[in-house]
């Protein structure tokens, strides 16, 4: 009996490391700025961004200016997750994951907060997956950006995965840096400028909000 109960154990164990990689392997994209983001980003203003161009023509800024830009949004990490609700609550920094998801499930469910919220602030909610906005990966992006700037995101394979897994495509730095070129890129054709207080996509590069002051620090960091 004791030899049963010690292969039992034995295979617990066994399992649970094999779900402990599995986690890890799903997880491989690291925090922190790699110089082939640089690249992304070069590439893509020099096919995209001749609004950007027009403003700035030193591809240095705007690679600075996007470094600053990620790590004021997201502290540089791929699968960086912040939950929208009313604009700036963020559940998932603050409960776990499996709490937070029961969350938004549960309030999804519920058919007269649906109703309510979306006729209240289109803002909040997302066209992709008929939730919560979700700021994700190394911008803060969302599903819906495909809709109204042509972002390369897949919400019908992505919303299959773990909602923190690393293949899903709005955490591919590569999609998400080129889909925030071309929202800046948009604005920059609208306003003639890439800071002002009204009707700007990241709040950090709003000069009249409080989180400015860190998209200028890492600006002069970099």
């Amino acid at each position: 009996m004791k030899m049963k109960k010690i292969f039992i154990l034995m295979g617990l164990l066994l399992a649970l490391s094999s779900c402990q990689n599995e986690l890890l392997n799903n997880n491989t994209l690291k925090s922190g700025w790699d110089k082939k983001y640089d690249v992304y980003i070069e590439d893509y203003i020099k096919e995209r961004g001749t609004n950007l161009l027009e403003y700035n023509n030193d591809m240095n800024y705007w690679k600075t200016f996007f470094y600053a830009l990620a790590r004021a949004e997201s502290n540089l990490k791929p699968t960086s997750i912040y939950w929208e609700k009313n604009l700036g609550v963020s559940c998932l920094s603050v409960w776990s994951e499996e709490n937070c998801n029961k969350y938004i499930n549960d309030w999804n469910k519920n058919q007269q907060n649906r109703k309510r919220f979306a006729s209240k602030d289109k803002r909040g909610w997302d066209n992709q997956t008929k939730s919560f906005y979700l700021s994700e990966g190394l911008l803060q992006l969302s599903y819906s950006d495909k809709r109204y700037y042509g972002c390369d995101f897949d919400w019908k394979k992505d919303k299959f995965k773990l909602s923190r897994d690393s293949s899903k495509t709005i955490f591919d730095p590569k999609k998400n840096l080129e889909c925030g070129i071309i929202i800046l890129d948009r604005l920059v054709k609208r306003k003639g400028k890439v800071f002002f207080n009204k009707g700007h996509y990241w709040s950090v590069l709003k000069p009249n909000n409080r989180r400015h002051k860190y998209f200028q620090k890492y600006f002069k960091s970099k």
